[in-house]
């Protein structure tokens, strides 16, 4: 198991509850997709920059997260979601 370092991140409120919609829908936890995130914004080599489009919004990103793992999401009902958000229970 890799080592690993705390990090406390403040972000708008709105950029919270977005990628909390995302993990919902996308069946991962807020801390998989923001790892996933910094792991493509950090890539190591110039090939992989190259081939690699910055994503302009959290959908992009999801978009490109799901190509780059090539797995089945869990799907959520819109109703679903907002009792996640409302519930705070992701």
């Amino acid at each position: 198991m890799l080592a690993t370092k705390a990090l406390t991140l403040h972000i708008p409120l709105e950029l919270h509850r977005e990628l909390k919609i995302l993990a919902a829908s996308s069946g991962k936890t807020m801390k998989e997709l923001l790892i996933e995130a910094i792991n493509i914004l950090t890539a190591k080599t110039t090939t992989k920059r190259k081939q690699i489009k910055k994503p302009e919004n959290l959908t992009d990103l999801n978009d490109l997260m799901k190509r780059k793992a090539n797995v089945k999401h869990r799907n959520y009902s819109d109703k679903q979601i907002e009792e996640f958000i409302k519930n705070d229970s992701l």
